[in-house]
């Protein structure tokens, strides 16, 4: 994880920036500010038009049958208009790229696959913190060992 974060936020940012000067030096220097601010724009046009469009689908959906892919497609698009604010051309290629519904549907695609394997192979951890349903000293779930079944009554102090 903590590589991850590394990556995201001192890796993109900083080869972002090196292609937009590169971009600079072999054209003129407005060119990828041009590009930056015309992707931004387009961008936020293209967002509000396929929001829209995916909240429509997301009630009918929830109406008729599951709303998955609506709710990947409303998750995909909060990304992307992360990606497209954003400023660098590789965050504004992806951002555009989550914005388009054939492409989307391409991400959508990708990403159940990339869920149905890891949970076909056990690869999710799920934990839960304290709460109702867990011991406090091994962390087992409730119901497991019936000797952690204790009597009790309840008292109201205020009668």
């Amino acid at each position: 994880m903590p590589f991850l974060l590394l990556f995201l936020f001192i890796v993109v940012p900083l080869s972002e920036l090196a292609l937009l000067l590169w971009i600079a030096e072999h054209t003129h220097w407005a060119f990828p500010l041009a590009v930056v601010i015309a992707t931004g724009i387009a961008g936020v046009a293209l967002m509000r038009v396929q929001g829209v469009l995916t909240l429509r689908r997301l009630r009918r959906m929830g109406a008729d049958g599951s709303p998955v892919d609506p709710m990947i497609d409303a998750g995909f698009l909060a990304l992307a208009a992360g990606l497209l604010i954003t400023p660098g051309v590789v965050t504004d290629a992806v951002g555009l790229s989550l914005l388009f519904p054939p492409t989307r549907a391409l991400w959508r695609a990708g990403l159940k696959r990339w869920f149905h394997n890891r949970l076909q192979f056990g690869q999710f951890q799920f934990m839960q913190f304290g709460g109702p349903f867990q011991h406090a000293e091994h962390g087992a779930e409730m119901g497991d060992d019936d000797d952690d079944i204790i009597e009790g009554h309840v008292v109201n102090r205020d009668e």
